[in-house]
């Protein structure tokens, strides 16, 4: 009997979407079928204590709850785990292994490695074979998958981390199929980087060569005209853009390399990369430098260099005002708990960090893009933990009105972080021109009070509008409370009252808030007045004005002979005691009007 393997099952081979994977294998050889076994090995924390599989193919559960970071322990290139668990697995001959964790309700890192010399035990000795982030040939998906050239005998260290610390119940399942000669080992891959539009561009595969091994460059899961271990792209353009791998045929099998993205940023700062998920953004992000800085330069030392001369000559920032950042969104995909941007229908999705060179106005558009594009920009105050800690700046769908492109402005602090995100209309994909602008001229303006409100009295049952006079930069945020207690549901600028009664009087705060800048607490006194009914008796000339008086409320009579001349006061005050006032007053015949001032 003969079997399939997995990933060809899954059809890869058919969509190539298995090309944007970490050691992704479209399996050419049949194998003799073998039961899928459960073993009784165990995934544990501490990688000393690791047990040993030796199976060629098979599958455990375990979790990794709890699990712990070790000193010295390997993570995911440039990805935060932190929760990470080990197995061994020994090579039964030659072939290509395979380990996935699908089933696993979380989402995982996987990795292979493996000592280059046998008396090498420690975790500073391991070697990278393989890794992966998300399975490629599940798309989207958050469990992970890796291929790899195995050799007979060499034990092979498994290691399973949560993306971020996440941690849950894993499923491991591995695979093996012989090869006819030994397959080799990648010593070395190339990193994701960015360059300038034009640059020559040379990627690497450091492999050990053999007669009957081939190989063969892909862009995007499609072949292109290389088939050696360099690929030289002479004059970068948004065409050559995206993720490449190698396709490697030896032995009978065949399997692909890790990705290598490739990005374009107009100031040349080759570690500033958009990223399909947003944690990954924060580790390339686009960061301020001096201008003593060398292009693309981030050397410790170079830093410090820049920092001395930046304090002895006053000299401004550079990197970060003007500039575009392309970009392929291929593969891009959604995080489960992703909100919809500017509420619309998205699911492609990447994310890029930025942070401002000085205080001003970032301008941001996606003129360019080859296809509709939302745009939004978000920031946080740290600790950054998830996407309920993001706070929405800006967001936009067409108004560059040139092919769905986007365009924001917003006021942009350098103390800020900026998370920019570019997602397709109902999940469309392509080139992305992310182009930014920076104006030194507009500086942010913090929360700011134009003018002290002044303490309002009314009647009661009259419309009563409480609004602030202030000014800062967009988005402000208001929240609501009378005295101590917050008035829930009272988040904009002016709060209503459409009938006031006596019992709403008291201290009304309003904290406005921003991004930019402190909040600012503007307190607005109320008062409301029960205005009494009055009565009047008059006769030879005496009238008797009275009413009921309210306790802490203060009464004046006024009076005049005609509407329209002024009020004059006739008598001293009156305290409110919850009893009736009564004024007796004497002005001979004629015709009097009264009214009362209360406060």
């Amino acid at each position: 009997m003969s079997c399939e393997f997995e990933s060809i099952r899954r059809g890869n081979l058919a969509t190539g979407v298995g090309a944007g994977g970490l050691l992704l294998a479209a399996v050419l050889a049949l194998c003799d079928g073998i039961p899928t076994r459960t073993f009784g090995a165990s995934l544990v924390d501490n990688f000393a204590n690791r047990e040993l599989l030796t199976a060629s193919a098979g599958q455990i559960a375990g979790n990794n709850l709890g699990a712990t970071l070790e000193a010295g322990e390997p993570q995911y290139g440039g990805k935060p785990g932190g929760s990470s668990v080990w197995i061994s697995w020994q090579a039964p001959g030659d072939g290509l292994a395979t380990f996935s964790t699908d089933g696993s309700n979380f989402d995982t890192l996987l990795l292979a490695y493996y000592f280059a010399q046998p008396a090498d035990t420690t975790l500073n000795k391991l070697k990278d074979a393989a890794r992966n982030d998300d399975d490629p040939t599940r798309f989207p998906a958050h469990t992970s998958l890796i291929q790899f050239g195995a050799r007979a005998g060499i034990r092979y260290e498994i290691q399973v981390d949560g993306f971020r610390g996440a941690a849950g119940e894993i499923h491991l399942q591995w695979d093996f199929i012989p090869a006819k000669s030994p397959p080799p080992i990648i010593v070395d891959l190339p990193a994701d980087r960015a360059a300038q539009q034009g640059d020559t561009v040379t990627l690497s595969l450091n492999i050990p060569t053999s007669p009957d091994l081939r190989l063969q460059w892909r862009l995007n899961g499609v072949s292109i005209d290389e088939k050696g271990t360099n690929l030289v792209i002479p004059s970068l353009q948004p065409a050559n853009l995206g993720r490449y791998t190698v396709r490697i045929d030896v032995g009978g099998v065949r399997f692909e390399t890790a990705p290598v993205e490739l990005q374009i940023n107009s100031e040349g700062q080759t570690n500033a990369l958009a990223r399909d998920k947003l944690f990954d953004a924060f580790e390339s992000p686009l960061l301020p430098d001096d201008k003593g800085g060398r292009r693309g330069d981030d050397s410790g030392v170079n830093r410090q260099r820049n920092a001395a001369r930046l304090l002895a000559t006053g000299v401004g920032v550079s990197r970060g005002y003007n500039g575009t950042q392309i970009f392929s969104t291929t593969f891009a995909t959604p995080d489960p708990n992703e909100p919809d941007h500017c509420g619309l229908a998205g699911g492609a999705t990447y994310w890029y960090a930025y942070q401002p060179p000085a205080d001003g106005t970032l301008i941001l558009d996606t003129l360019g893009s080859n296809y509709d594009t939302i745009l939004a920009v978000y920031t946080y105050n740290p600790p950054f933990t998830g996407y309920a800690d993001l706070i929405p700046v800006a967001c936009d769908n067409d108004s560059a009105g040139n092919n769905g492109a986007a365009r924001l402005e917003l006021a942009a602090p350098k103390s800020r972080l900026f998370l920019v995100v570019v997602d397709g209309i109902q999940g469309a994909r392509g080139i992305v021109h992310l182009n930014y602008r920076f104006d030194i001229n507009r500086p942010p303006v913090p929360p700011t009070l134009m003018q002290a409100p002044a303490s309002r009295t009314v009647a009661s049952g009259s419309k009563v509008t409480l609004q602030p006079e202030v000014k800062g930069s967009p988005p402000l945020h208001f929240s609501w409370r009378k005295g101590a207690s917050p008035l829930l549901g009272s988040t904009n600028i002016a709060l209503y009252f459409d009938n006031v009664l006596p019992s709403h009087s008291g201290d009304y705060v309003v904290t406005v808030s921003s991004y930019v800048g402190a909040s600012l607490d503007v307190v607005m006194p109320l008062r409301v007045l029960l205005a009494p009914r009055m009565g009047l008796l008059g006769h030879d000339g005496d009238s008797v004005v009275s009413f009921q008086s309210v306790a802490g409320q203060r009464y004046w009579l006024e009076h005049t002979a005609a509407l329209g001349e002024s009020w004059r006061t006739m008598t001293n005050s009156y305290s409110g005691d919850n009893s009736i006032i009564a004024i007796t007053n004497t002005f001979g015949d004629g015709v009097h009007f009264y009214r009362l001032r209360i406060e």
